[in-house]
């Protein structure tokens, strides 16, 4: 990408390039935190919904990839831009085991819940399964023989 350098991160343009320079951060692991965390700030207060395909896709190859870094860095910026409408994507991502400690992902899924809890109840608690009705001639029972 084109552009000055500052922290060890290229200067981006757009919430579009921050999101690739932040994915890209993760990806090659080629700095400190501290140098992409203006830009994650920014993504994160931005509320810009039309990022959320493309963190999600970003989430789902950090999750294939077993890059835990990444994980967290897209659940973060995640929750920030959607609140508990996240936290589906971030079940999901949660379920998935990495081998490392999940205290980043579990964190930002306990603070969406703490936020709302009645809307985002739904959303974690399945329904209950439904009784079926058993049909057949013998109203369910069976014949002793």
């Amino acid at each position: 990408m084109a552009g000055r350098r500052w922290g060890g991160v290229a200067a981006v343009t757009g919430n579009g390039d921050a999101l690739e320079a932040v994915i890209r951060h993760a990806t090659l692991i080629d700095d400190y935190y501290i140098a992409i965390e203006p830009t994650v700030e920014a993504l994160a207060k931005s509320a810009d919904t039309s990022l959320v395909p493309r963190l999600e896709e970003a989430l789902e190859q950090f999750l294939d990839h077993d890059n835990f870094y990444g994980r967290d860095l897209m659940a973060l910026i995640l929750a920030a831009i959607q609140g508990i409408a996240a936290l589906p994507a971030l079940l999901r991502a949660v379920a998935r085991d990495l081998g490392d400690d999940q205290d980043s992902l579990p964190a930002e899924i306990d603070s969406l819940l703490m936020m709302n809890p009645s809307g985002a109840r739904p959303m974690v608690v399945r329904s209950p399964p439904q009784p079926t009705r058993l049909t057949g001639g013998s109203g369910g029972r069976r014949s002793s023989s």
